[in-house]
């Protein structure tokens, strides 16, 4: 069983022998330092793609799924200037500069809550999909199945915080 990203898992190899189910749907948001200017005003391309962008590695997968004219704006000024491995290490980077990084509200809600990130909502940015791999022949096993009904339980829940969260950023 893989737990992961839905657009990886789809493009693994062998996906047809995988069976596959969407656990969560977790909104990207904007983050970046306490402070940052891009806080206040208008919130525009154009006016993101002033600062440096991180975006960890799953930027690839969102390429088609950007809103309309984002891709070629953001290649028009080498927009992001940092791909890197992992969301955690892109929130590190917006947190000692002015890097600006789009991560799972999921991931971000920690450091969000404590004051150590701020962040904006940027519409049209497609979901972060987490979902699960198993082995169809292995679908219908009872461990299987239990352990896939505790992640969706877990999963509501957080969506749920999720929502909350999202409600003071729009």
């Amino acid at each position: 069983m893989v737990v992961f990203n839905m657009a990886t898992l789809e493009a693994m190899p062998h996906a047809s022998r995988l069976r596959f189910k969407e656990i969560m749907a977790d909104d990207f948001v904007m983050v970046c330092r306490p402070g940052h200017p891009i806080l206040s005003g208008k919130l525009s391309i154009e006016r993101l793609l002033e600062y440096p962008w991180a975006f960890p590695g799953y930027i690839n997968y969102l390429d088609g799924r950007l809103p309309d004219g984002w891709h070629e704006k953001m290649l028009k000024v080498g927009a992001p200037q940092y791909t890197l491995y992992t969301p955690t290490v892109s929130m590190e980077l917006s947190l000692i500069s002015d890097v600006l990084t789009v991560i799972p509200m999921s991931l971000a809600a920690a450091n969000l809550e404590s004051g150590r990130l701020a962040s904006r909502y940027i519409p049209g940015i497609p979901k972060y999909r987490i979902s699960v791999a198993i082995r169809r022949e292995t679908e219908r096993e009872p461990n299987i199945a239990n352990f896939i009904d505790s992640l969706n339980r877990a999963a509501r829940t957080l969506e749920f915080s999720n929502a909350e969260r999202l409600k003071h950023l729009l």
